[in-house]
């Protein structure tokens, strides 16, 4: 069968199960099967699949119709221009975290930052974008060990090994309660388990609950945080949170309240959610 006609044959099965985009979704299925540019694909719509490349692309639209996310089944997602290796045991990285680090960026200068913290690293994007951007040295911790295993994937594939060292802990749990960091940065676990229903079958079935909620109001992780970053930081030094839309208002009511931090602010993403916590001491 023509490439043409499983495209729509396939966008139709997955419009169908509830997924968005479903064409745009379908066609991205084909170029990981083919392994091709978009431009390719369409110069080679008229063609025919092999019965093995037809096998494997039809495999892979019954596995998206059961709400898999398109990630774990690629097992990549572009992040920062960069491609990272993600699956079932990691949060898929989102433009929200991208948001975060333009917010890191825009506040931190490479000289002024020899040493960072990446609490909750996940794939270890983080981690390894303040690596490459910063040109600094990040700790990045992890409860997860699975988690930690495909963040040193990462990290290895954009040759950052000698920059950032991986610990698995609870948060500062493994870490000497010292003023050493210039930065901690962390997109901690922020969904209430209140939530829960609300969310999309691909996050709520498929991703990691421990990556996703923090308590009955989302706020466990950062009220932790908040809290105990502090006797990590240096002086002048910033902590960033990625934050839940509708919890700046506890946030800085938590901050002001524990007192060591001079300045604090809330940054709205592009889509005008409250979104990025900025303490400084």
């Amino acid at each position: 069968m023509r490439i043409s006609e499983l495209l729509i044959q396939a966008s139709a099965k997955l419009h169908g199960c509830g997924v968005s985009a479903a064409s745009l979704e379908a066609e991205l299925i084909m170029l990981h099967v083919l392994g091709c540019s978009r431009a390719k694909l369409y110069l080679s719509s008229d063609d025919n699949l092999t019965p093995d490349q037809q096998e494997k692309f039809s495999n892979l639209i019954a596995h998206r119709c059961r709400r898999i996310p398109l990630q774990h089944l690629t097992g990549q997602r572009e992040f920062w221009s960069l491609d990272f290796i993600v699956g079932p045991d990691v949060l898929i990285p989102r433009p929200e975290t991208e948001f975060l680090l333009e917010c890191v960026l825009q506040s931190v200068h490479r000289t002024a930052c020899a040493n960072a913290l990446d609490l909750c690293t996940g794939s270890g994007v983080i981690a390894t974008i303040l690596a490459l951007e910063l040109e600094t040295r990040v700790l990045a911790t992890d409860l997860s060990l699975p988690a930690l295993a495909v963040a040193r994937q990462n990290v290895a594939h954009h040759e950052c090994t000698d920059k950032i060292s991986l610990l698995c802990c609870d948060l500062f749990s493994a870490i000497a309660p010292k003023k050493q960091f210039d930065l901690i940065v962390s997109n901690p676990p922020y969904v209430g388990l209140n939530e829960q229903d609300q969310l999309e079958p691909e996050v709520k079935d498929h991703e990691p609950h421990l990556a996703l909620f923090s308590g009955e109001d989302g706020m466990d992780s950062i009220i932790r945080i908040l809290t105990s970053a502090p006797q990590y930081l240096r002086s002048g030094g910033s902590l960033f949170l990625e934050i839940g839309a509708g919890q700046s208002e506890s946030v800085l009511s938590l901050a002001s309240h524990i007192g060591h931090y001079r300045k604090t602010s809330i940054t709205q993403d592009w889509s005008g959610k409250d979104r990025v916590f900025h303490g400084r001491l």
